[in-house]
């Protein structure tokens, strides 16, 4: 019986901590239509006729869409909601573009950092030569909702 529970305290101690699923914040997940895009100080125009979607899924896979077409790039984030501002890192390949996020509602807006080095924006602009990306999102309703 001793025996027994010393194998058990040893694999309990020695086990891997289960997976952290604090990292995806739970409000971001589902879908979301892209309303403005702001890089390095120029406001990009909205193709209406073809819009831009981010669809945040709770395994942390991220899937851009221009109308109903995913564009074949596959991104992975991972988010930070107690930090003040909420942070989220996106992730392609081996490079991680670093960015903080806002929920107000249904409106989402996510501001990023493109350059070299690994910077994380602190406020929502994204000025001419900050190569900062700044977005912003509405929620797409489902039918249930």
């Amino acid at each position: 019986m001793q025996a027994t529970l010393l194998l058990w305290a040893a694999v309990a101690i020695g086990a891997p901590a289960l997976k952290d699923r604090s990292k995806i914040d739970p409000d971001l997940i589902g879908e979301w239509v892209v309303v403005t895009i702001t890089l390095n100080g120029t406001n990009l125009g909205i193709d209406s006729d073809q819009p831009l979607r981010n669809a945040y899924a709770s395994d942390g896979k991220l899937t851009t869409f221009i109308g109903d077409k995913p564009i074949a790039l596959t991104r992975h984030f991972d988010t930070n909601k107690r930090a003040l501002p909420a942070t989220i890192d996106l992730i392609v390949d081996e490079k991680t573009e670093r960015g903080i996020y806002k929920i107000e509602k249904d409106t989402l807006t996510l501001c990023s950092y493109s350059g070299p080095d690994d910077l994380r924006p602190t406020e929502f602009t994204a000025p001419a030569g900050s190569q900062r990306g700044l977005l912003v999102l509405k929620r797409v309703k489902t039918k249930k909702d």
